[in-house]
């Protein structure tokens, strides 16, 4: 194969039933003989020995874990073609447009596609701009900018902050592209999101990993006074960071200015109080 029009990295770890449906996603696809296939092996144990590769593709093993944000890394730089698409192990493509994004995206672009994931149906905005990224990832729009939804150009230098533990995609597009001129917009084509395993980091509700990405925020001074309450709020609210009577006050201002509802405040309560598990 001549020079790619597209790369797809999977870090993955394990789990080789699920690394086999994504690889199976990303071939069914238009034009997937003309697209690479890059899957970082992340220490797993045993290797992991993917049937679906072809020759084309490449298997770049890590004898010791490095983590899906350093492993993504290592697969961008690793890339034979200029357009990126991301794709966590356990989700997988249902419709992607690789001639069409290629076409359309520029350097100073990064694209996200539509949702499904279970029990969701997104409805997603052709957007996302810095006043509406907070309010959009954490109310409005469920999964907005998930990793597994992600396309950009090799050559707009953007790369994952491997020091991260949680929230590394939204990191990635807040402080590698908002924050530095990149418009943010939807594209054409739809990802599955599987949130099955309720063990994985993203849905560990977990006070320290999430300080470290709200503390580099505030150390880079990228927040207005509204958005560090609004992400500490959402951050950490679930946690026993909040005492309750703090917990209520916030709840109380973000349903005032229409930053949440009834129905997420809820939620927040009910965990709260139902949860017995220190983070």
């Amino acid at each position: 194969m001549i020079k790619p029009i597209a790369t797809v990295i999977i870090p993955a770890k394990g789990r080789p039933h699920l690394l086999e449906r994504a690889i199976s996603s990303v071939l069914s696809q238009d034009n997937s003989q003309d697209v690479e296939i890059i899957v970082i092996d992340d220490g797993s144990s045993p290797p992991l020995v993917p049937s679906g590769l072809r020759a084309q593709d490449k298997i770049i093993r890590q004898e010791l874990s490095i983590g899906a944000a350093k492993a993504r890394n290592v697969g961008i730089n690793e890339a034979g073609a200029d357009l990126i698409y991301l794709l966590d192990s356990d989700d997988y493509f249902i419709k992607r447009d690789y001639l069409g994004d290629k076409s359309d995206i520029s350097v100073n672009d990064i694209g996200f596609c539509d949702i499904l994931s279970q029990g969701y149906i997104s409805a997603y905005p052709q957007l996302v701009g810095r006043l509406e990224f907070f309010p959009f990832v954490f109310h409005r729009h469920k999964h907005i900018c998930q990793t597994s939804s992600l396309v950009f150009l090799k050559s707009s230098g953007l790369r994952f902050d491997p020091n991260l533990p949680k929230h590394q995609d939204w990191d990635f597009v807040f402080t590698q592209g908002i924050i530095n001129g990149f418009r943010v917009r939807r594209l054409p084509g739809t990802i599955f999101f599987d949130r099955s395993d309720t063990h994985s980091v993203s849905r560990l509700q977990s006070s320290s990993r999430s300080l470290q990405w709200l503390n580099k925020l505030r150390e880079m001074n990228l927040l207005s006074e509204q958005e560090d309450e609004t992400v500490e709020f959402n951050l950490l609210a679930r946690t026993d960071y909040f005492t309750v009577v703090r917990l209520f006050q916030r709840a109380l201002r973000e349903l005032l200015l229409g930053r949440t509802s009834l129905d997420e405040i809820a939620r927040i309560f009910a965990r709260r109080m139902l949860s017995k598990r220190t983070v």
